[in-house]
């Protein structure tokens, strides 16, 4: 199963690396007790666009988020807590959540939140057996919180600074002798 955020939801911070989220339920219910794969992506596709077929709206960038055994009556809040944080980059594009089902002896059935805050917000998810699922939309959003940091460039050290300036300092010594000997 498919989900997609707008970059927008993400708008002002720049990269971030996500190191969690949480989900809340809709209404109680139970859920397969299996094993599920989580995986975050950049889309490929713009919101509004998901491709049934799963692989088409995967991009260059997913990473297995963590791997989780779920079942037995849904919580109010469930907690995902990344065994590899996600670093997001909103002008890659939109954030792609991947749920892979991996062993589970029948179909289960999830009801988590909806937000309907405007007509323009789009809860778009393809799910059902890979390769090709089925593409359901609706308005509004999943009530989703996110715990983030604001990724920080990596600076360089001040080792390799200083081989740079010592290079640089014996490649003029080295220039001021050949034109001494010339």
């Amino acid at each position: 199963m498919l989900f997609r955020s707008a970059a927008s939801s993400f708008s002002g911070f720049g990269k971030v690396l996500i190191s969690s989220f949480k989900i809340f339920r809709n209404a109680p219910g139970t859920l397969e007790t299996s094993t599920y794969k989580l995986s975050f992506s950049t889309s490929r596709n713009p919101v509004g666009s998901l491709s049934t077929t799963y692989a088409n709206n995967v991009g260059p960038d997913s990473s297995v988020f963590g791997t989780y055994n779920l079942g037995g009556a849904i919580q109010p809040i469930t907690d995902f807590v990344g065994t590899t944080p996600f670093l997001y980059d909103p002008a890659a594009g939109d954030l792609l959540l991947n749920v892979e089902v991996l062993s589970a002896a029948n179909d289960g059935n999830a009801a988590y939140f909806v937000s309907q805050l405007s007509n323009s917000s789009l809860l778009e998810r393809v799910f059902g057996p890979a390769p090709v699922g089925y593409l359901a939309v609706t308005s509004g959003s999943l009530v989703t919180e996110f715990t983030f940091e604001k990724a920080v460039a990596s600076v360089p050290a001040p080792l390799p600074l200083f081989g740079v300036a010592a290079g640089f300092t014996a490649s003029r010594r080295i220039r001021k002798r050949l034109k001494a000997t010339n």
